[in-house]
């Protein structure tokens, strides 16, 4: 990661703060990698300050649900539910009769 931004990464002023994620935002855009092991870095022994410009440069990956982003940040899954791939049926119970009324296809 360019040394400048490693410099002011911490920097008292916002502005600058606001610079160096949008920066590092533009170069995940080229370089995923590159972003994914600077914010692992950075956010070793983080302040809030240095975990806001973390999570505001890694923005586009967490739009994109990039999985390693995500996990860098603490989110996780928040379901036991499985999607099975495949044609599923859909019906409908109406008086305790079952009638299906179509279908969709899960994709992997």
């Amino acid at each position: 990661m360019p040394t400048l931004l490693e410099h002011l990464k911490d920097d008292p002023e916002l502005y600058v703060r606001r610079s160096v994620a949008n920066n590092l935002n533009d170069i995940g855009k080229d370089h995923p990698d590159r972003l994914l092991d600077t914010a692992r870095r950075w956010l070793a022994q983080a302040g809030a300050q240095r975990r806001w410009v973390v999570q505001r440069a890694l923005r586009s990956l967490v739009k994109q649900c990039d999985p390693k982003a995500l996990a860098l940040l603490g989110y996780r899954q928040m379901t036991t539910r499985t999607h099975h791939p495949g044609r599923h049926a859909v019906h409908a119970l109406v008086n305790g009769v079952s009638h299906r009324i179509g279908h969709f296809d899960v994709i992997a």
